[in-house]
């Protein structure tokens, strides 16, 4: 064999071998920075940390909502594109006076969210014509509080042989200067709904109507 046919399978061997070593490192480098601890990985790339370890705010919003905006009353809010509103704007026989409040149906029509409103200083209509609630003894629920208007409601619940038949959102006595409005809430039942069997106990729809009340603003 000619000297410089060996000379040259020599230094072939030679970048094959060097090329060999590098893949081979390059591989186990990666495959020993994969299986450290998270928390070493995280303490190397601070970058990293920064961008992926902070806390996010979640959108409670996520998903299909609506805006409600009553003009005429001067508030809006935000409710789920499957429920209903509907307005209400009427003189009542009940008690004598005219009303304007809103409903916001659930998608099965068998519960609805009763919203009424009114701005400090107006008094040309009752944003309620309620006069009774079905049998069953009134609970605090602490667990369901919501911010109205900027004011912390502890809801009550209306029990009847241990279900939740309704929820109601009565606004705190002297708050009408921080809220800058009256304003009175429930969650009640259609006449779709059995009064003997239904329950709201656990209801993911309470979590909503409470999202749909603490979205309200003055306009």
């Amino acid at each position: 064999m000619p000297r410089w046919l060996k000379w040259l399978l020599v230094f072939l061997i030679i970048v094959l071998a060097a090329t060999g070593s590098f893949f081979a490192g390059k591989y186990y480098w990666q495959k020993g920075k994969s299986e450290q601890p998270e928390s070493q990985q995280k303490s190397a790339s601070p970058s990293a940390r920064k961008s992926s370890g902070g806390t996010q705010a979640t959108n409670e919003y996520a998903g299909c909502w609506n805006t409600y905006t009553n003009n005429e009353v001067g508030y809006t809010l935000k409710y789920p594109c499957d429920w209903t509103v509907k307005e209400i704007n009427e003189f009542s026989e009940t008690i004598g006076q005219n009303v304007k409040y809103i409903t916001i149906t659930t998608p099965d029509s068998k519960y609805f969210l009763h919203f009424g409103v009114r701005k400090n200083g107006v008094t040309s209509f009752e944003i309620t014509d309620r006069t009774g609630v079905g049998a069953g003894e009134f609970v605090q629920a602490p667990a369901e509080a919501v911010a109205i208007f900027g004011v912390n409601v502890i809801p009550e619940k209306l029990v009847f042989e241990g279900k939740t038949k309704e929820y109601f959102y009565n606004q705190p006595t002297g708050t009408d200067a921080t809220a800058g409005c009256k304003f009175v809430a429930g969650f009640s039942y259609t006449a779709a709904a059995d009064y003997a069997t239904y329950d709201l106990t656990g209801s993911s729809y309470i979590a909503t109507a409470k999202l749909i009340l603490k979205s309200a603003k003055l306009l």
